[in-house]
């Protein structure tokens, strides 16, 4: 009797080791995504209608800036122009030609001010907006490559070279590239392009 317990325990300790072992492995975290994947990001920012459109509005601030720098410039000569024709009429040392003098230096001053403010917002612009879609690019990346199992994608480069181009020049472009050769069916690029565009479009309407 004694050994009959004895192995019902046995038995029963056993199943209960199997349980503890089928659940720790249900539960267990899958293993890793084992896809590799390239993407050419110089031809995707290329192919983004997102990027077409920045530069579309980049262009746009820069003629609007532009023409209030002409506008800046034609009232300087404006100011020269009078200068000249008071000193035709009055004397060096006269209040008119101070006068016109003052507003000959406010003129070149507000002209001066304008093209460096310009340029910082132009600038200030377009880092803004390259960051903005960066930060778009990579969640937009790794979206797909969670949703394809993809583990890691590589940044396909293919600089052009240059006739002539010297034996240290070739090492140099060589020694950069961070992958050599991908079969095309890792490319991801175009995948990405087609996702992004179509919720570009969408969030557009």
């Amino acid at each position: 009797m004694r050994n009959y317990c004895a192995r019902m325990l046995l038995v029963m300790l056993t199943l209960a080791g199997w349980s503890v072992q089928v659940a720790r492995a249900q539960h267990a975290a899958p293993p890793p995504p084992g896809k590799l994947a390239v993407l050419n990001i110089v031809d995707l920012f290329d192919r983004l209608d997102e990027k077409k459109a920045i530069d579309g509005q980049i262009e746009s601030m820069k003629r609007e800036l532009s023409d209030k720098i002409e506008k800046k410039k034609a009232d300087l000569e404006k100011a020269q122009k009078e200068l000249e024709a008071a000193g035709k009429m009055f004397k060096p040392d006269s209040a008119e030609i101070k006068k016109q003098q003052d507003e000959l230096v406010n003129r070149s001053m507000e002209l001066q001010i304008l093209t460096q403010v310009s340029q910082k917002q132009l600038l200030i612009e377009l880092n803004t907006q390259k960051v903005h879609l960066y930060r778009k690019i990579n969640d937009a990346i790794a979206d797909y490559a969670r949703a394809n199992g993809i583990a890691m994608v590589f940044a396909e480069d293919d600089p052009p070279v240059a006739e002539g181009q010297t034996a240290e020049g070739l090492q140099a472009i060589i020694s950069l590239r961070k992958v050599l050769y991908a079969d095309a069916r890792f490319d991801i690029t175009r995948a990405i392009v087609e996702k992004m565009n179509k919720d570009y479009l969408l969030g557009a309407k």
